[in-house]
């Protein structure tokens, strides 16, 4: 679905982690430090060089500019037609041509529940004179894992999110977690703009065998999300 300098601030032993992480901000600190008024007098001035300097720290792990877009062009709308009404949901691409989300997004999530009448997903939601809505068709479903998948036949796919095996997520890992929660009900009844909120991983489920089975996130998921993506800091799905 971010790590805190304050913290890496207090204590000698997470001065040390800091200054290890950091050290050209520690020199900008420290030799602002040395020009103020005795060693253990910092003012206003060499704290605001200190925070200066530290901004630099604070974004290792956001996402860059060329990631998030990747991140926002990938991601889609998912609109659904059922018998009994509408709803809506997130996905993304993972291949050229093929959406992922949730199966429970396309009502679903059982192995005898019937197809949706329609499905649509909305590319570039929300954003004038890009957004772009198209008919996609139901190409597989894992009701099990909650997984389906969407064919956009003929559509020149804008980006791709893939999965990287050597990914390990482990405990506080911050992630980005890109959705529409709560559809159009806040837009007017309009197409929704992409919303990105932080988390972190807070549990990593097992299987009998040891393997990562399910991971457990930290972070502001509503309704509307689900099927969206949850990226680590280089854009690689978690």
């Amino acid at each position: 679905m971010q790590k805190s300098g304050g913290q890496a601030l207090s204590g000698r032993r997470g001065s040390l982690r800091f200054m290890q992480a950091c050290p050209s901000a520690f020199r900008v600190a420290a030799g602002d430090e040395a020009r103020a008024a005795g060693p253990r007098k910092v003012g206003f001035a060499s704290l605001g060089w200190l925070l200066l300097a530290l901004s630099p720290c604070w974004g290792a792990d956001s996402l860059s500019p060329e990631v998030l877009q990747r991140a926002k062009d990938a991601t889609v709308l998912v609109r659904v037609t059922q018998r009994g009404g509408t709803s809506q949901g997130s996905g993304f691409f993972v291949a050229k041509q093929v959406v992922v989300t949730n199966a429970h997004v396309l009502g679903m999530a059982r192995d005898d529940a019937r197809p949706p009448l329609r499905v649509l997903i909305v590319l570039h939601s929300g954003v004038p004179g890009k957004e772009r809505s198209l008919p996609v068709k139901v190409l597989g479903v894992d009701a099990a894992s909650d997984l389906a998948f969407l064919g956009t036949p003929g559509l020149e796919t804008p980006a791709t999110l893939t999965l990287d095996p050597k990914l390990r997520p482990r405990e506080t890992l911050p992630v980005y977690i890109f959705g529409f929660p709560f559809g159009s009900a806040l837009s007017g009844g309009r197409a929704p703009t992409l919303t990105v909120h932080t988390g972190s991983v807070s549990s990593i489920r097992l299987d009998a065998q040891g393997a990562p089975r399910r991971i457990q996130i930290n972070g502001n998921l509503n309704p509307g999300n689900s099927g969206g993506p949850i990226l680590d800091a280089q854009g690689r799905i978690v």
